[in-house]
């Protein structure tokens, strides 16, 4: 193990330090490791904006829904762009409590290329929305870029993902979540396959 890392068993979730987070799928062989927006904070969230649209995302039907207990998980097809969300997926999560101390992880589920410039160009963008009882409410917008190469897999792409944990997404509300998966920040950029799943803190 990563000394600066912690696992999380059920959810296979590892976390490090500096930003840099893995998610392994249990019983899958696809790994999503991504950073976290940094310095490109800025930058990286008015893609995020341009892509989806802030409030056409908020609006409308979702995709798909499910009740936030136990473990749930959604899966996206390769192509989506949901109406008034612009190449971008609208989950709603309600009743949201798996815990005490639950994260969801929306992460790349899609093959990675095999070399390190294109690994770098791969991007994911998610909104988290609260209900607050006649509309969802934007809390926080999250981006991650691929990443080329770990300790133990120096040659090895691994795509992009994001956290939402209870700090921003406490238990027993209602949330949407939106996100984009693209093999670039671009808008002309084809989505890829991505994954929202919620996981249980260790007890």
């Amino acid at each position: 193990m990563i000394p600066d890392s912690t696992l999380w068993s059920g959810g296979a979730r590892v976390k490090g330090r500096l930003g840099v987070f893995c998610v392994l799928w249990p019983g899958l062989l696809v790994t999503a490791c991504g950073v976290e927006a940094g310095e490109d904070e800025a930058s990286e969230l008015g893609v995020a904006e341009q892509a989806m649209g802030e409030a056409a995302c908020a609006t409308g039907s979702p995709m798909a829904s499910y009740i936030g207990y136990p473990d749930p998980e959604y899966t996206s097809p390769t192509t989506y762009s949901a109406p008034g969300c612009f190449k971008g997926v609208k989950v709603d999560i309600d009743s949201y409590a798996r815990g005490p101390l639950p994260t969801t992880v929306v992460a790349w589920h899609d093959s990675v290329p095999t070399n390190k410039t294109d690994c770098e160009k791969l991007w994911l963008g998610a909104y988290l929305y609260q209900w607050d009882g006649s509309q969802y409410v934007v809390q926080d917008i999250k981006t991650s870029r691929g990443t080329w190469g770990s300790v133990f897999n120096p040659s090895t792409c691994f795509g992009p993902g994001v956290n939402f944990e209870t700090d921003v997404m406490p238990t027993l509300e209602s949330y949407r979540i939106t996100a984009s998966a693209r093999t670039d920040a671009t808008g002309g950029a084809p989505t890829r396959k991505l994954r929202i799943a919620t996981f249980a803190a260790p007890e």
